[in-house]
């Protein structure tokens, strides 16, 4: 009833971010998983890229709840 929503950070993977974003005060999620420092590290930005591509388009398949639901 406050509208408070909650961005997780710790804990969440690419396997359990849906799981997240089916929560309905959950708008976002984020994570280190997304940007590896090795990956960083070694300036691999097209798998840094694929990986965040990745993660967009299963963020962006999720279905929140709906109030019958």
């Amino acid at each position: 009833h406050t509208g408070i929503q909650f961005v997780p950070l710790g804990g969440v993977t690419e396997s359990n971010m849906a799981d997240y974003l089916r929560v309905p005060r959950v708008p976002a999620v984020g994570g280190s998983w997304i940007c590896d420092r090795a990956l960083i590290r070694q300036k691999r930005w097209g798998d840094i890229t694929r990986i965040v591509q990745v993660a967009v388009a299963s963020a962006a398949s999720v279905k929140k709840p709906t109030a019958s639901s």
